[in-house]
């Protein structure tokens, strides 16, 4: 779950196979053939795994991870986990003290050497597409830089590359990059479950302007939670700040209540990689509160979280590859 969770939209299926099967150094031998014929996925996923900018020795388990174990474990019981919950926490703490094995270190030193051999042509690569040397480049922005490589990179139907550069438009906060950004979210949705979530976000908050009508924002977060964006699942279920993105004019509190109960069932099972799975254990959101909620509006949170339970969460699970 976590190699889906991290390089899923970077990696081929084959590559993603193989990781999955805990084979990194075949994984690695067909990642550096696709990053030497130009790849720029395959470019990304050996710096990913050779935790390019890091160290290879930072994926150890540090000294003091049996403390950190016994803590979250302690919160845990604090917190009210089931007995099932706790012992499948036992067993990702368990599995993640023993770290890395010899065939994963050796793999992530591979990458790191195979991202480092590459990085002169790619940095030609780059200078070439921009039609300016280095020196040229320095002193201009490097939001403008990236945002014009981007462009000039990027292939029609690519719905990844729509979405990374929509990110750095909007990154860049014109009216006029927000605009763009809008048109590629647009774009890659039919195809792109983040660039639903992202473009719903823009319609609700202003992209550049907000819209008059949230209905459309609802669909589209809804269509992403069920293909299994965390994003779209967490802000339906309203487990984010208000101050940053309040969603309570667009999802009323029964809708949250029942996203909340089917992103609950999808973290009890581990379908969003170790590190979520750890959060949500230590940390649990609490659900809207049902008895806050009018007679009417609570039995429809309960009727909506049966129908998503019920209808929808196999797929999702199948999306997200947890079965």
């Amino acid at each position: 779950m976590q190699y889906r969770q991290m390089l899923g939209h970077q990696l081929s299926l084959d590559v993603l196979s193989l990781l999955c099967d805990r084979r990194p150094l075949d994984a690695v031998k067909t990642l550096s053939a696709m990053a030497e014929a130009g790849d720029d996925r395959a470019r990304v996923g050996l710096a990913l795994l050779g935790n390019v900018g890091g160290s290879c020795d930072a994926l150890k388990p540090s000294p003091t991870f049996q403390t950190f174990a016994v803590s979250t474990i302690r919160r845990a019981k604090e917190s009210g986990a089931t007995s099932q919950t706790l012992q499948r926490l036992s067993e990702v703490l368990a599995e993640e003290q023993a770290g890395p094995t010899a065939d994963d270190l050796e793999a992530c030193r591979q990458s790191a050497a195979e991202f480092k051999k590459l990085s002169p042509a790619m940095l030609e690569e780059f200078t070439r597409t921009l039609g300016r040397s280095i020196e040229m480049l320095r002193g201009e922005s490097e939001v403008d830089i990236q945002i014009e490589y981007d462009r000039k990179m990027l292939v029609p139907g690519d719905a990844d590359g729509q979405l990374n550069l929509a990110f750095e438009l909007l990154q860049k906060g014109t009216a006029e990059s927000q605009a763009e950004a809008a048109t590629l979210l647009r774009q890659a949705a039919s195809a792109s479950p983040a660039a639903k979530t992202e473009l719903a976000k823009c319609l609700i908050k202003g992209c550049p302007t907000p819209a008059s009508d949230p209905t459309e924002a609802r669909q589209l977060l809804t269509q992403a939670a069920l293909a299994g964006d965390f994003t779209a699942l967490v802000l339906l279920s309203g487990a984010t700040d208000p101050t940053y993105f309040d969603l309570s004019a667009v999802v009323p509190p029964s809708e949250q209540y029942a996203w909340s109960q089917f992103r609950k069932r999808l973290n009890e099972e581990g379908c969003f990689g170790t590190s979520q799975y750890l959060g949500w254990v230590s940390f649990p959101d609490a659900a809207p509160n049902l008895m806050a909620m009018s007679p009417a509006d609570s039995a429809a949170a309960k009727t909506r979280a049966v129908e998503l339970l019920g209808s929808d969460l196999n797929t999702t699970r199948e999306l997200l590859g947890c079965n």
